[in-house]
């Protein structure tokens, strides 16, 4: 079996017309896409990302949590000592 290029339907093999839309069928093999030849290109992969990038991250965003935190702690207890 084989399908009209006109409407989609399959057509049953020995027929010359398609029984929906009646195109000839005798047409539809001058009308097959012609396959090309495509060379053989190697694909070039994108460059890997880097395992650790070199700025920072998330461990340098860590270190100036723990930084910030402990200037916070050190500032609060000067404070509270300059009170009394």
């Amino acid at each position: 079996m084989s399908t009209c290029s006109n409407c989609g339907r399959e057509i049953a093999d020995g027929e010359t017309k398609c029984p929906v839309c009646g195109k000839e069928i005798s047409d539809q093999s001058n009308e097959k896409a012609q396959v090309r030849a495509v060379p053989n290109i190697p694909r070039r992969d994108p460059d890997p990302l880097p395992e650790h990038p070199a700025s920072g991250g998330a461990s340098g965003g860590n270190f100036s949590k723990i930084l910030l935190i402990a200037a916070v702690i050190i500032i609060l207890i000067y404070v509270i000592f300059l009170r009394k």
